[in-house]
C-alpha cells in the first residue's frame, strides 16, 4: 500500500549527514570545527526551549544571494538530530535568479567561478543555534539561520554570511574608526569591481549622507 511520505516522520534509524548507519561516524560540524564554545552553549538552550515549548517543527533557512531564504522544514526529532550535524542541501538554488528561473549553465565546468560548483553538487547547512527563533506567525514553529558548506568543510564562496563575516573581520584592517555594523551616517555598498564569483566583493564607502530622525521623535 503506498504511503503518504509528506506525513511520515523522522525516525532516529534514518541517516543524516556526517553520521553514517550505527552512529560510527563523526559529525560534520564536530569533525570540521565548524562551532565555537558560545554556539555549542546556545545549541543547548535551543534543545532546552523546543522541548519546553512543545514545538512541532524548526524551519532551518540559508540566505542566498538575492536575500532570499531557501532552507528546509524539519519535523522537531529530525531538528533536534541534526542540530549538531548539519543537514544536505542542493547548491542548485545558487544558479536561480529572483523568479527561480536558472541563469548559469548547471553543468558548464567553472560556470560560476568555482570548479566545485561544477555539476551543483550536495552542500551542507550547518545551524548557528544563536539566531534561533520561535516564529509568532505559526503554530509551534522554530526557525533558525544557517552557513553553506562544502561537504569536504569547506566554506563555499556564496555563502552571504559568511562574506559579511570576512568583511567585519577585516574592518580592523582598512584603518578606519567605525564599523559596518556602528555607523549610522554612511551607506556602505558591496563593490563588484574587482570581484569574482569565487572572491569576496571588497567593500567601498559612498559619500552619501543618510537622513537623521529629528531628536525626541520617540522611535
Amino acid at each position: 500500500m503506498a504511503r503518504n511520505l509528506s506525513l511520515m516522520s523522522w525516525s532516529e534509524d534514518q541517516p543524516v549527514h556526517g553520521l553514517l548507519a550505527g552512529g560510527c561516524a563523526v559529525p560534520f560540524i564536530e569533525e570540521h570545527g565548524l562551532w565555537t564554545a558560545e554556539q555549542e552553549a546556545a545549541a543547548d538552550e535551543v534543545e532546552r526551549r523546543v522541548k519546553e515549548l512543545e514545538l512541532r517543527q524548526v524551519r532551518i533557512a540559508w540566505g542566498d544571494q538575492h536575500g532570499i531564504l531557501r532552507g528546509k522544514n524539519l519535523e522537531v526529532g529530525h531538528f533536534l538530530s541534526v542540530l549538531r550535524r548539519s543537514k544536505d542541501f542542493q547548491t542548485a538554488t545558487l544558479i536561480f535568479d529572483t523568479t527561480n528561473n536558472p541563469v548559469v549553465p548547471p553543468f558548464e565546468a567553472g560556470a560560476l567561478g568555482d570548479p566545485r560548483m561544477t555539476g551543483l553538487p550536495d552542500g551542507v547547512l550547518v545551524p548557528d543555534p544563536r539566531t534561533f527563533k520561535v516564529l509568532p506567525w505559526l503554530d509551534r514553529t522554530g526557525w533558525v539561520l544557517s552557513d553553506l558548506y562544502y561537504q569536504s568543510g569547506e566554506r563555499v564562496p556564496f555563502d552571504t554570511r559568511g562574506i559579511l563575516q570576512e568583511q567585519v573581520g577585516n574592518w580592523p584592517l582598512t584603518g578606519t574608526s567605525s564599523s559596518p555594523a556602528s555607523s549610522s551616517s554612511s551607506t556602505w555598498h558591496a563593490s563588484t569591481t574587482r570581484s569574482s564569483p569565487g572572491r569576496t566583493p571588497a567593500i567601498r564607502r559612498s559619500r552619501r549622507r543618510s537622513a537623521r530622525l529629528p531628536t525626541g521623535s520617540g522611535t
